[in-house]
């Protein structure tokens, strides 16, 4: 079992099966000057894993990452065919 630490959040997990049930990602948004600060996120976490606050702690520790890395603003969108969305 390998520990994962996102901001206060601390998930105990075989690494594989940790790859598989949850992340998240942010890059480029568009390109241009006024998009320089603004990146698009995605998030996934598997349906067994849903309703615990994993995807919430997720997304504060993608903020902070984006924050340190000079981004001003995350853009996210709900694809069509997500059954949640």
């Amino acid at each position: 079992m390998n520990a994962v630490k996102a901001d206060q959040l601390e998930v105990a997990a075989n690494s594989a099966e940790f790859i598989t049930t949850l992340f998240v990602t942010f890059g480029t948004f568009r390109s241009g000057p006024g998009y320089a600060a603004t990146v698009e996120h995605s998030i996934l976490v598997s349906p067994e894993f849903q309703g615990r606050g994993l995807g919430r702690a997720l997304m504060h520790a993608g903020f902070e990452a984006a924050r340190a890395a000079g981004c001003h603003v995350m853009v996210g969108g709900i694809s069509g065919s997500n059954p949640n969305g």
